[in-house]
């Protein structure tokens, strides 16, 4: 839990301890789901998440200077980065995907993808996390 709020305020975005735990239990809920739904991320869509990423990095000088800085605050090395920490956070980002195409395919899947639209699919998936936190039980 400290590292996920580490590396948040390290990137300037202001949480606390119980933002961590809210975003903690969401990543779990979307593994539950993701599992439930059969939708888990394969080895191909990580790679596939990972390699997007980088090159959207590369191609952005401001993109390869924060990178670099994140590198050197947190004493990692680019493998280091990219194959750890970058891989964990590509298996939450595509594990949500994969539970959001599930729960919302009328966004996904119809080539209906406007801005009206994905207001609407955001305030959807918003709606499922709040009842999906609300009827979480955790336990430490």
């Amino acid at each position: 839990m400290m590292m996920t709020l580490g590396v948040a305020l390290a990137g300037g975005v202001d949480l606390t301890i119980d933002d961590v735990k809210d975003r903690l239990t969401m990543y779990a809920l979307f593994y539950q789901n993701a599992q439930e739904l059969g939708v888990y991320p394969t080895e191909e869509q990580i790679e596939e998440y990972l390699q997007w990423e980088r090159s959207a990095v590369e191609e952005s000088d401001e993109g390869k200077v924060m990178i670099q800085s994140f590198m050197e605050e947190w004493g990692l090395s680019e493998d280091e980065f990219w194959n750890v920490y970058q891989k964990y956070h590509a298996y939450n980002m595509v594990t949500a995907l994969n539970v959001e195409k599930e729960l919302i395919p009328w966004y996904y899947g119809g080539g209906i993808q406007t801005v009206a639209n994905g207001v609407r699919a955001r305030v959807e998936m918003e709606s499922w996390m709040e009842k999906q936190l609300a009827n979480a039980v955790i336990s430490q």
